[in-house]
């Protein structure tokens, strides 16, 4: 009879072990939750829905080195209204704001400029418009392939646990997809599934860690606290770092059920904390330095006519810059740019000569990204022209009081 050498067989377990993935052994999310989760997404189409946003100081510019400081607007951004539509594909989206820009000094201007943005995709292109409502200044006019990146700015959805509908690689505009199961798909750990009662609710705690080879952020835990009650919506969500010290908490409130009775559960307002802003302070802080506040103001399950996503009105003056126009892909910034012309009938002329007065590219494309990059540099370019052009005007004055 062999003698068993039980030195071996757990030597043999511990090199096992290190073979096999440690994703192996982690928890499974259960089928009905994932379900639920599924369901309540695509529950939201059609949708229109119009909120408020507001970035709050609460402290952050007291961690700030100086030179960090001395261009920073410490949350100067006033109340946005932002509109938001989507319907199978196609969306649109608009937003207001105010907001108080600052002299070469730091001091803050006395009135505050009040934008505008608007986009959106109709199934075929996509229409960005920038504007300040000030007289006469330009209107900036983006348009895009069908397969630019989706942004949408103070993302309420993002907050309420949703990633946008997006182009997939087929070309195709998904629908929202919950965070949860966006970053399972992207290869992401899922720790833990535990039941965690929130005030008086039926609520689960799901716990993944990301920063695997698929990540493009750092190691980082989240947190999902999902109420079983509302289709497994989200009621709060908490970043930690590896030492489990929370970086941001997101609470939602008031979660409602949009529309009949087999309509989405949304978050009728969502507070964000953030410990940790933008990689300040290096030590995340125990209390919140800065704050966003979203707060619905309607939502409605409607349908809406194909019209809502075409933005394709052109006024004289616009200036637009447009990446489907044949050769565009060929130019330096991946666009071609015109000025809408104050007579209707000579647009085409203006356009043609546009395209023929293009530097071409000496080899390779633009991306969709960095069209929206080219995009953002024209708005920039205008209202830094602007302001230095205001700027100058009340220089003597500006330096008189310093």
């Amino acid at each position: 009879m062999h003698r068993i050498n039980n030195h071996g067989i757990i030597y043999s377990i511990l090199c096992l072990s290190l073979i096999i993935p440690a994703a192996s052994f982690a928890a499974d999310l259960p089928a009905d939750v994932r379900k639920s989760l599924e369901q309540n997404a695509a529950r939201m189409s059609p949708i229109t829905g119009h909120w408020t946003y507001q970035l709050i100081e609460k402290g952050l510019r007291s961690h700030l080195p100086k030179d960090v400081l001395a261009n920073s607007d410490d949350g100067a951004l006033l109340e946005q209204h932002l509109d938001y539509k989507f319907k199978g594909g196609r969306y649109y989206f608009r937003r207001e704001f105010s907001q108080h820009l600052r002299d070469s000094n730091g001091k803050m201007m006395n009135a505050p400029e009040r934008f505008v943005e608007e986009k959106s995709y109709d199934g075929q292109r996509v229409y960005m418009y920038s504007a300040i409502h000030k007289g006469k200044e330009p209107h900036l006019v983006g348009i895009f392939p069908k397969n630019t990146t989706n942004v949408l700015f103070d993302n309420y959805f993002e907050r309420a646990g949703y990633r946008l509908p997006d182009v997939d690689s087929t070309g195709k505009l998904t629908g929202f997809v919950p965070e949860l199961l966006g970053l399972l798909k992207d290869g992401e750990t899922l720790v833990s599934v535990d039941p965690y009662p929130i005030d008086g609710k039926d609520c689960l705690r799901v716990v993944v860690d990301s920063g695997s080879a698929f990540s493009q952020k750092g190691r980082e835990r989240h947190e999902f606290f999902l109420d079983r009650g509302a289709s497994c919506a989200l009621r709060r969500h908490e970043v930690k770092n590896t030492d489990g010290v929370v970086l941001m908490r997101v609470e939602l409130l008031d979660i409602q059920r949009v529309g009949a009775e087999d309509g989405p559960w949304l978050p009728m307002a969502c507070r964000t904390s953030y410990f940790q802003y933008k990689g300040f302070p290096k030590v995340p802080s125990k209390t919140p330095v800065m704050e966003d506040v979203h707060r619905v103001e309607s939502f409605s399950l409607a349908d809406i006519p194909d019209e809502d996503f075409a933005l394709t009105y052109l006024k004289p003056g616009m200036v637009v810059g447009d990446a489907t126009l044949p050769g565009a892909e060929k130019t330096k910034r991946g666009l071609i740019s015109y000025t809408v012309p104050a007579d209707p009938a000579t647009l085409d002329r203006v356009i043609q000569r546009a395209m023929s007065q293009q530097v071409p590219l000496t080899r390779g494309g633009m991306s969709s990204r960095n069209l929206l990059i080219a995009l953002n540099v024209l708005v920039l370019v205008v209202i830094a022209s602007i302001y230095l052009w205001r700027r100058r005007s009340r220089h003597a004055g500006v330096a008189g009081t310093n």
